[in-house]
Formats: structure tokens, C-alpha cells, sequence
């Protein structure tokens, strides 16, 4: 599945869309995600059906994503990548 990004890089957070805009993905750095309380780095599936990752790094950036969406892959089976600008 070939997902979108909804913000500009490097940034700190970002939601990944499908070609009908419904989140699919949504992406934080452990900084970022700290803010709403204790977390810790890894991949949640939430019931809203959305994917919430949270990794280890300063700031996302395209090659960060991209990593995260291979590793995301191998876990849920379906194939997700990263349609570049």
C-alpha cells in the first residue's frame, strides 16, 4: 500500500494516508509522544485501526519513515511504503 505523508520532513510527528486520505499510519518521535505521558518505542495497533509507531529519533525524516514502513511490513504482513514527493 502506497502511503502518503501529511507533513513536511523533518518534523516530529506525521500521519501516512491512503489514495482516499484515511490515516493509516501515524508516526512519532519519542520526543514528541513523551509529551502526552510515558511511552516507549514500538508499533501499537489501535482500535481505531490505525497504526501508531513511535521511534528513538531526533526528528523524522524521509529515510526514517521509509525504514519504518519496511519493518512495519514485515510485521503486518501487507506490504507499505512511502510515495516521495
Amino acid at each position: 500500500m502506497l502511503l502518503k505523508s501529511t507533513s513536511q520532513y523533518p518534523c516530529q510527528w506525521d500521519d501516512l494516508v491512503d489514495k482516499n486520505g484515511r490515516v493509516i499510519v501515524t508516526i512519532y518521535t519519542l520526543r514528541e509522544k513523551i509529551i502526552d505521558g510515558p511511552s516507549v518505542p514500538g508499533v501499537k495497533f489501535c482500535e481505531d485501526g490505525i497504526f501508531d509507531i513511535v521511534v528513538d529519533v531526533p526528528e523524522l525524516t524521509e529515510e526514517v519513515v521509509a525504514e519504518v514502513l519496511v519493518d512495519l511490513s514485515s510485521r503486518a504482513g501487507k506490504r507499505y511504503s512511502l510515495k516521495l514527493a
